[in-house]
């Protein structure tokens, strides 16, 4: 497998599982990210300085929506052609409200195999003792300005690299530099904060299993899929789930059965709740919300 470039690897995990049709919060964030990459590529090729890139980063907070589907319609050419990503059904589509009525959505799904060695290659220099890599330096940056590192750090691994993350600043030159410019939307950073709190509840003992409800942008963080029987077993009720997402094109792999069930689909992990839609008719099933396994 080639070297790929920042560019490239931080489109693979900014893009998956974003919508591949429409414009959202999420994906606006990760275009601009994906913009200020290109120029940190530049920079590692010698073609600016540490200055000169300093000075660049700014503009790609200002990206405007028609240089957005630029960038966009560029990057997935380069992915899709790779074989780094392709387009397939949106995981939404599996949720109740969605698949009742038959409502059709497409997301972008990076390759399992370089999505993965991308992200335990970054884990590894970061976590692990010893001093983290330029490169990686660039990918923590990049994922904290476009909200990802919530996707690819669970909650104690994020307490872990702020400290690291302050060392690196008084120590490296990049770092310092880098951790101190903001380019994202303080609206975009909130709303993805606000989801990130949503999504801790659940790992709280007191609230597992509870029925919250979630408004319709949070619905890509906690899928409802209703199963076949009222009085199934939690084996029968992820038989299920697993039955619906690879009938509509997923990938799917069974991490944890006992407790509370855990499964990965297309690169990211859910947990399965026992969930019921209430009304005259209540309709049993499962939530699915996003986790990271610790």
């Amino acid at each position: 497998m080639r070297d790929i470039t920042i560019t490239e690897g931080f489109a693979i995990i900014s893009l998956n599982t974003q919508d591949s049709r429409h414009k959202t919060v999420a994906k606006k964030a990760a275009l601009r990210c994906i913009a200020a990459a290109r120029l940190l590529d530049s920079y590692f090729l010698g073609e600016s300085d540490l200055d000169t890139l300093i000075q660049q980063l700014p503009a790609a907070a200002k990206l405007s929506l028609r240089h957005q589907k630029e960038l966009e319609a560029e990057i997935r050419t380069q992915l899709f052609s790779t074989g780094y990503m392709e387009e397939v059904p949106a995981l939404l589509g599996c949720d109740f409200l969605y698949y009742s009525a038959a409502v059709t959505m497409k997301e972008y799904r990076a390759e399992s195999e370089i999505f993965l060695r991308i992200t335990e290659s970054l884990k590894a220099d970061i976590l692990e003792d010893g001093d983290a890599s330029e490169e990686t330096i660039c990918y923590l940056w990049l994922l904290r300005e476009s909200g990802c590192i919530y996707d690819i750090f669970s909650f104690s691994e994020q307490e872990t690299i702020l400290p690291k993350m302050n060392v690196l600043m008084t120590t490296n030159p990049l770092a310092g530099k880098l951790f101190t410019l903001p380019i994202h939307k303080t609206a975009e950073q909130h709303f993805k904060a606000y989801l990130q709190f949503k999504r801790k509840l659940f790992h709280e003992p007191f609230l597992q299993g509870v029925n919250l409800v979630f408004p319709f942008l949070e619905r890509r963080q906690s899928i409802f899929i209703d199963t076949e029987a009222y009085c199934e077993n939690a084996m029968e009720r992820l038989a299920d789930v697993l039955k619906r997402v690879e009938t509509m094109g997923h990938h799917s792999q069974v991490v944890r059965t006992s407790d509370t069930a855990i499964v990965k689909i297309d690169n990211l992990y859910y947990e399965l709740f026992p969930y019921a839609m209430t009304g005259e008719i209540p309709v049993h099933g499962v939530k699915l919300i996003q986790c990271i396994p610790s």
